[in-house]
């Protein structure tokens, strides 16, 4: 869609990140806009470290201890090379607890690092309701 025309206006497509807050003390990232109590999302794991062969199977058996999993994936940089999981869980109690004691583990032979994060809820759309 770069560079192609949308009406009389040329749109210009670029790649976009979701902006990171600050750390707090307990290595959760913090809001910067928490007396307003804006909402950002369900607390969740980013796992850094993890083997080439990581599975979602794999990060999910080692995590679904702590609760419930909302969702998981396994990303990897195309950059570096390097896996990187997102794990999000369905409470905030499960999250805080599994970044507590996975950080500093093993999956299978590599230590892994393990961060809090907030993800954004974003609203399923199905075809139909774009339909209408």
């Amino acid at each position: 869609m770069n560079g192609k025309k949308i009406g009389r206006r040329l749109i210009t497509v670029k790649g976009s990140r979701f902006p990171s807050f600050p750390f707090s003390g307990d290595g959760l990232q913090i809001d910067p806009m928490a007396s307003s109590s804006a909402y950002l999302g369900r607390l969740g794991c980013l796992v850094y470290g993890l083997a080439l062969g990581t599975t979602d199977e794999s990060l999910r058996r080692a995590f679904s201890k702590f609760g419930e999993i909302v969702s998981l994936t396994i990303v990897i940089n195309p950059r570096t090379g390097e896996n990187t999981g997102a794990v999000v869980f369905d409470n905030e109690t499960s999250a805080r607890e599994a970044i507590e004691e996975m950080n500093g583990k093993k999956i299978g032979r590599h230590p892994i690092t393990v961060k809090g994060s907030r993800f954004p809820d974003f609203p399923s759309v199905s075809w139909l309701s774009l339909q209408q």
